[in-house]
């Protein structure tokens, strides 16, 4: 379970790669603000239904703050994660280097993918996600992840999209399954 709950910080981590809007190089993807999570995909399983959106901030140093709110324990918490940002553009490091991130724009407007792959106590793992600025679904968007995802070897079937949530994360109010609209 620490795993999953790692995978999935560090994908929403990844996400969040926020860009000053008055530094912005032009090879970096901008990601600062408010992102939510439209598609995940991992090869340890995906632990939550529900996301809450995520924001980032950019540091002087262009490393980014991440900050997104996780239930655990039937209780809100609010996570902090600290990515260094690399020489190479879109990517980054955390955990003293055990994680690797990478963010591409995607063709569709307000979206970005990202891929994320480190080791987490002696155990390695993939996540890619699909997040997007607004909460408009875009059948577009997910046919892009489904061939990003594919290019990383990761399986199409194992793609989850998850329930928004406002600030706070909350228990679903039903029990009806997320499923894709799109093929």
């Amino acid at each position: 379970m620490k795993t999953l709950l790692l995978t999935l910080g560090l994908g929403l981590i990844a996400a969040l790669q926020a860009q000053d809007p008055m530094a912005l190089d032009s090879e970096e993807p901008d990601i600062s603000g408010k992102w939510y999570i439209k598609a995940i995909v991992s090869d340890k399983g995906t632990p939550v239904r529900i996301t809450p959106p995520m924001t980032c901030s950019v540091l002087s140093n262009r490393d980014l703050q991440v900050s997104f709110t996780r239930m655990h324990d039937g209780q809100c918490h609010e996570v902090e994660i600290l990515l260094e940002k690399t020489s190479v553009p879109g990517e980054y490091t955390s955990f003293g280097g055990l994680s690797h991130l990478h963010v591409e724009l995607s063709s569709v407007e307000d979206h970005r993918l990202f891929y994320c792959e480190g080791e987490f106590q002696e155990e390695k793992f993939r996540v890619a996600k699909l997040v997007s600025r607004n909460l408009e679904e875009s059948p577009e968007a997910l046919k892009e992840f489904k061939e990003f995802i594919w290019h990383k070897g990761l399986q199409e079937k194992d793609i989850f999209i998850p329930e928004q949530t406002g600030e706070r994360t909350a228990p679903p109010k039903s029990s009806r399954t997320p499923s894709l609209s799109a093929t």
